[in-house]
C-alpha cells in the first residue's frame, strides 16, 4: 500500500510537467492476479498515451485493458494506413470493445473522446462536419449518437466508475497529416492567435463563439496571413473542426445530465495554447462553465490519461490531499512557461495541484 501511494505522489508531481521524464526502456511489471482492471482507449499510440500509462498504472496496483493498438494508431501522411483504411483509428470497433469490456465486468474506463468519435487527436483536428460510424452490425451512428450510446451503455452499471478525456483544440492542425504542411500550420497558428470578441454571461453561447470565429476583438474580419496561398477552403475547415469539436464537448455534457452523479468524470486538457485573447479563449469559458463537481479543465494533453489513473488511484485509497508548498526559482513564474501555454507558469501548477 505505502509504495503504491508513493508511486501515486510521484505521478502527481509529473501532471504539471515537472520531474524527470524517463525515455530509455522501462520494465513493464507483470498485474498481479486479480489486479482490478481499467478499461482504457487512448488518445493515440504515442508512448505519452499509451506505454507511460501501462507503466503507471501497473506500479499502482491496476490492469489496463486496451484495445489492439491498429484501433488507435495515428498514421501519419506517407505511412502505411491502418487496417480500416484510415489514417486514424476505427471509431466502430473501439466502440464495439468497450461494450466488450462492459459485458466482461468491468467497471473502471479511462475513455478518450476524440478517439472514439474522431480516431484520435490528430483527426479530430481536420474532421468537420458529421462522420458516420459503421458497426459491424451494419448500424450506423453519427458521432453524437456514438457518444450518447457509449454514455449509456456505461451508464445503466451504477457501479461504473468512468473518465471521459476530451480536450479544446489547439491553434492549428497537425503537420503532416491530411496533406497540412508548415506553411499551413504557422500561418494558421497566427490566425488562431489573433484577439476575438470577449463574450461572457448570456452572451456566452456556443452560436456565438461560432459566428465570431473569424473576428478580430474589434469586430473586422482577422487577416490571414501566409508566405505561401493557403489551399482553397483551409481556413473553412480550420474553423469548421473548431466548431465540430466545440459542439461534440457540449453533446457531452447533455448527455451526462442524465447520469448518476460521480459515475462520470469529464477531464478536458487544454492543446498547444497562447497567452493571447485567442480563438480559444471563449471556447474555454464556455466549457469551464459546463464543468460539474469533480470535472476539471486544465492546461496539457498528452498527459490526461496520467492524471485520471492517478486520481482514480488517490480516490480509492482515500487520499484525502495534503498540504503542498512550492518554490520557485528564477523569477519567471509570473510568465508562461513556454509559447504553447495559456496561463503564467504558477497558475497552471496551482490549477494542477487542486
Amino acid at each position: 500500500m505505502r509504495r503504491r501511494m508513493l508511486a501515486a505522489a510521484l505521478a502527481c508531481t509529473l501532471l504539471a510537467g515537472c520531474g524527470p521524464v524517463r525515455t530509455e526502456p522501462v520494465e513493464q511489471e507483470t498485474p498481479q492476479a486479480g489486479a482490478p482492471v481499467i478499461a482504457y482507449v487512448p488518445l493515440d499510440d504515442r508512448p505519452d498515451n499509451a506505454e507511460r500509462v501501462v507503466y503507471l498504472a501497473e506500479s499502482l496496483g491496476y490492469e489496463l485493458a486496451m484495445p489492439e493498438r491498429d484501433l488507435y494508431r495515428t498514421r501519419l501522411d506517407g505511412q502505411p494506413p491502418n487496417e480500416n483504411g484510415t489514417q486514424y483509428g476505427d471509431r466502430g470497433a473501439l466502440y464495439e470493445w468497450v461494450a466488450k469490456q462492459e459485458a466482461a465486468g468491468c467497471d473502471r474506463y479511462i475513455l478518450s473522446l476524440d478517439q472514439l468519435l474522431s480516431g484520435g487527436l490528430v483527426s479530430s483536428r481536420a474532421m468537420t462536419g458529421e462522420n458516420p460510424v459503421t458497426l459491424s452490425s451494419g448500424e450506423t451512428l453519427v458521432e453524437a449518437e456514438l457518444l450518447t450510446a457509449v454514455i449509456d451503455l456505461l451508464a445503466a452499471d451504477e457501479n461504473n466508475r468512468i473518465w471521459l478525456l476530451d480536450t479544446v483544440m489547439r491553434l492549428a492542425a497537425t503537420t503532416g497529416y491530411g496533406g497540412f504542411g508548415l506553411n499551413e500550420y504557422n500561418a494558421l497558428r497566427t490566425y488562431g492567435m489573433a484577439p476575438r470578441p470577449h463574450l461572457e454571461g448570456t452572451d456566452l453561447t456556443i452560436g456565438n463563439i461560432v459566428a465570431d470565429y473569424p473576428l478580430g476583438a474589434d469586430g473586422t474580419p482577422v487577416p490571414v496571413e501566409a508566405e505561401e496561398p493557403l489551399p482553397e477552403g483551409a481556413v473553412e475547415n480550420y474553423l469548421a473542426s473548431r466548431e465540430r469539436k466545440l459542439r461534440l464537448s457540449d453533446a457531452m455534457f447533455q448527455a451526462l445530465e442524465e447520469t448518476a452523479d460521480g459515475q462520470f468524470r469529464v477531464l478536458i486538457g487544454i492543446d498547444d495554447s497562447s497567452e493571447e485573447d485567442s480563438i480559444q479563449k471563449n471556447e474555454i469559458a464556455y466549457l469551464r462553465a459546463q464543468l460539474r463537481q469533480g470535472d476539471a479543465l486544465l492546461s496539457g494533453v498528452d498527459d490526461l490519461a496520467f492524471k485520471a489513473v492517478t486520481k482514480l488511484c488517490l480516490e480509492e485509497y482515500g487520499w484525502e490531499g495534503a498540504a503542498v508548498s512550492v518554490q520557485y526559482f528564477g523569477g519567471t513564474e509570473d510568465q508562461p512557461a513556454c509559447a504553447y501555454d495559456y496561463q503564467p507558469l504558477e497558475a497552471i501548477v496551482a490549477e494542477h495541484f487542486d
